[in-house]
């Protein structure tokens, strides 16, 4: 089955109420190995207010996201949902994805009048990369180092994790070089620790969580 790995940055971090502003994607084989690429902008609603926080983050200027050679929100979603549908069946991966890029996701198709649950129905899977990152530090220290925050902390940002493991990023808090940064800390795993790559793709599944759920005496999360 083919990944479809996937970022985006917002404006903001309510997730009813803010909005997409960058979009990402990179379809794999089933060996990582890129086969599509897709990027789009878009500029800024009228009645969204961006986080100053949000922009000072991602680096966007208000002269940018306002900007009339942007695209408008419903027109690049719309091609997100073309885009996507057009690689599915996939098991969708994103960093953080599932309490956040996905609700963003989710939201964006639900004002544009798209099928919401493109990630998880239709043969499609999903899975957040975070776990697997948190899972292989702990459990195979050789394989992926934690990143180490300024302060000395051990950390699990994206970025903290690509520099300790040696993947250069282009630019922080960039949709298009964060997708690249958590294929490539993906790529470290699946060829150093085959069996957890394996273990977190077979719970992308519901029903195969269910299935735990149900057949084993003790799980533990």
């Amino acid at each position: 089955m083919a990944f479809i790995l996937y970022d985006l940055e917002t404006s903001g971090l309510n997730k009813r109420f803010d909005q997409i502003l960058q979009f990402a994607a990179v379809r794999t084989d089933a060996d990582l190995n890129e086969t599509h690429r897709f990027e789009a902008k878009s500029r800024l609603l009228p009645h969204v207010i961006p986080s100053p926080q949000a922009l000072l983050v991602t680096g966007h200027m208000l002269a940018d996201v306002n900007s009339p050679s942007r695209q408008s929100h419903y027109s690049m979603v719309c091609e997100i949902a073309k885009a996507l549908a057009s690689w599915c069946p996939g098991t969708f991966l994103g960093y953080n994805s599932i309490r956040f890029d996905e609700e963003f996701l989710r939201q964006a198709f639900y004002q544009c009048l798209h099928p919401i649950f493109l990630t998880n129905t239709n043969g499609n899977a999903r899975a957040d990369v975070l776990n697997l990152m948190r899972a292989a530090t702990t459990l195979h220290p050789s394989v992926l180092r934690a990143g180490i925050e300024p302060d000395g902390r051990a950390s699990h940002r994206l970025g903290a994790m690509a520099a300790a493991n040696g993947i250069f990023s282009r630019a922080l808090h960039d949709a298009a070089a964060d997708v690249d940064a958590m294929l490539g800390l993906c790529r470290l795993v699946r060829a150093g620790a085959p069996d957890l790559w394996s273990t977190f793709l077979r719970f992308s599944s519901k029903a195969a969580v269910v299935d735990l759920v149900r057949d084993e005496d003790a799980f533990a999360y």
